[in-house]
């Protein structure tokens, strides 16, 4: 069975050289700004999508492949909302897990819809699907289904509150992003599927090593989707006197 894993992986070696899938970052901001085609067409600002961090410079992320393409107004929620994940909040086991485990975790916990790709910081991309090890693309894969509840609703709560407060908002870039999110986390299940078959053949030693603290990050996961619901739910609910509402 091991030689066979080591025939499979050597073929697709040849068949996909380490540079044959770069994408390059016009792609990847243009893909992004033409999901968000509302806040594209009414949005007041220079551009409608921002480079994001995964792994905060500061926490030793750097910029190789630690960038996604959002857009600007979720940008601005995701700094501006109780978690400020890209700010302060780091996955509690995170362990002796890779930065490949955590990234999968900042991105199915608290970034919407599903990314392929991590770019470089305003350079090219490559696909996740053979750089991630086996664990990583399950955390992914589960972090992003259980948590697409909570980030389309406090997202949405988020544009209620700027209408509230008379400010400029993205509210039907926001609803129609439900739909667009749900096909990408439909789309991506599958790609991690793959992903988790091909990492386990590419990267056996980061599998390894992912499965005690992603199981711990499956579980973290898991509860931050359903506390940030049920909070989002209670600022729904009692027009934000409750509940985690995010400020503006």
């Amino acid at each position: 069975m091991k030689s066979l894993f080591r025939v499979i992986r050597f073929i697709i070696l040849l068949l996909i050289p380490n540079n044959a899938y770069a994408i390059n970052k016009n792609i990847g901001k243009g893909y992004c700004t033409l999901r968000h085609p509302i806040e594209f067409l009414t949005g007041n600002r220079n551009t409608t999508c921002e480079s994001q961090h995964l792994i905060q410079r500061e926490k030793g992320g750097g910029n190789y492949l630690n960038t996604v393409w959002i857009n600007t107004h979720l940008h601005d929620y995701l700094d501006r909302s109780s978690a400020r994940p890209w700010k302060k909040q780091r996955p509690i086991f995170k362990l002796f897990g890779s930065r490949n485990l955590e990234r999968a975790y900042m991105l199915g916990t608290w970034a919407n819809g599903f990314h392929f790709v991590t770019y470089d910081h305003h350079g090219q991309g490559k696909f996740n699907l053979f750089r991630w090890d086996a664990i990583s693309h399950l955390v992914y894969a589960w972090t992003s289904l259980v948590n697409y509840p909570q980030k389309e609703l406090n997202y949405l709560l988020y544009q209620i509150s700027l209408l509230a407060s008379g400010k400029k908002t993205q509210i039907l870039d926001a609803l129609l992003g439900i739909v667009i999110d749900l096909i990408e986390i439909f789309v991506g299940l599958i790609y991690s599927i793959m992903g988790i078959f091909i990492g386990a053949i590419f990267h056996p030693f980061d599998t390894i090593r992912n499965i005690v603290p992603g199981t711990l990050l499956i579980i973290t996961g898991t509860a931050q989707g359903i506390w940030q619901f049920l909070t989002g739910s209670l600022c729904l609910m009692t027009f934000g006197k409750i509940g985690g509402c995010t400020t503006n």
